[in-house]
């Protein structure tokens, strides 16, 4: 969206729906609704600037054979009651202060936990934020009682598959892309520990709805705007590497998921081989997008200190309100520009 500020951007929807070049009915069925569905784009008439190759999403990232020894079943929580629950328990069984739930207090958590609590941080017209709505009100007044009450806390020495490993968090929030990284890590401490490596998983953001709402996110490919012979090149190139038999070993390269269903029928043997990243995969279903803004990119920081500040002793209200005025005044700022 930014880039189209200068009309840098090529129009998809000029392509996708081409009687000649573009998606057949079928094709276009086959891509999951809401990956096209980020690449619309209201302050542009929703014009499509954007294609997506891949995907992968926020989930929660748990240590199943710890919940069995805590007497709990194995199974990840559903709901932020469970969920608070199981990581109070960790967190009194280390008593140490560690334990519970490592908080990611980045944009993404932020826009996955105000899903997972029924909200949205985006306005009804696509136009402007809503931060300050009761479902991210809701979820981070309850990340804050986790946090206060010792059963969940701040890592800020790193990556947190390592203290994942260790047993000193039952819980993290994590793209799908890192599964691969906590696989290394937890297999790495079960080396150096001459134990056998827990078992962890892959599940849903704890939801008050009914199913569970997941944050997907990933780039999207472009077309800059230069002759009409190249652009439709770009666009035939990008309808190629997007078909089902194309994607599927970029997943196997990548660890990302693909944006449309057929693929699943190529990805047979690297599911079994794999089912972590598969447990991922069947959630897909559930996915929505973060805002596609202008200013998207500025209020992410921004987003990401509000949370920090409200961790700190900061009224949830008081500066949610604040960061929706905020992200708003950017938006103006570059939408009038």
């Amino acid at each position: 969206a930014f880039y189209q500020l200068n009309d840098a951007l090529v129009d998809l929807n000029d392509y996708i729906d081409d009687p000649t070049w573009g998606l057949t009915a079928e094709e276009k069925a086959d891509f999951f609704p809401a990956y096209l569905a980020q690449s619309m784009h209201a302050a542009y008439d929703n014009q499509q600037l954007g294609f997506p190759p891949n995907r992968s999403m926020e989930g929660l990232i748990y240590n199943k054979t710890w919940l069995m020894d805590l007497g709990f079943d194995g199974t990840p929580p559903e709901t932020p009651e469970e969920l608070r629950e199981m990581a109070c328990a960790a967190a009194a069984a280390n008593g140490d202060g560690t334990g519970g739930f490592i908080i990611d207090t980045g944009a993404s958590t932020i826009a996955a936990l105000t899903f997972a609590f029924g909200g949205s941080i985006l306005s009804e017209d696509g136009a402007g934020y809503v931060y300050n709505g009761p479902a991210t009100v809701d979820a981070l007044t309850f990340m804050t009682e986790l946090y206060n009450d010792g059963c969940a806390y701040l890592y800020t020495e790193g990556y947190p598959q390592p203290p994942f490993a260790a047993r000193q968090a039952l819980f993290v929030t994590s793209s799908s892309s890192g599964i691969p990284y906590y696989l290394a890590a937890v297999n790495d401490m079960a080396a150096e520990t001459g134990s056998e490596a827990d078992e962890f998983g892959f599940g849903a953001i704890p939801h008050t709805t009914a199913d569970p709402v997941q944050n997907v996110y990933g780039g999207d490919v472009m077309i800059t705007s230069t002759t009409p012979e190249e652009q439709l090149a770009a666009w035939l190139w990008i309808k190629y590497y997007t078909q089902p038999e194309v994607q599927a070993d970029w997943v196997k390269a990548s660890n990302y998921f693909p944006t449309r269903a057929a693929t699943a029928e190529y990805l047979g043997d690297y599911m079994a081989e794999n089912p972590i990243w598969g447990s991922a995969v069947e959630l897909l279903q559930y996915g929505i997008g973060e805002p596609q803004l202008i200013s998207y990119q500025t209020v992410r920081d921004e987003a990401e200190q509000a949370f920090n500040q409200i961790l700190e002793g900061a009224d949830v209200q008081e500066t949610l309100d604040a960061l929706t005025d905020l992200a708003n005044e950017l938006q103006a700022e570059l939408s009038e520009e």
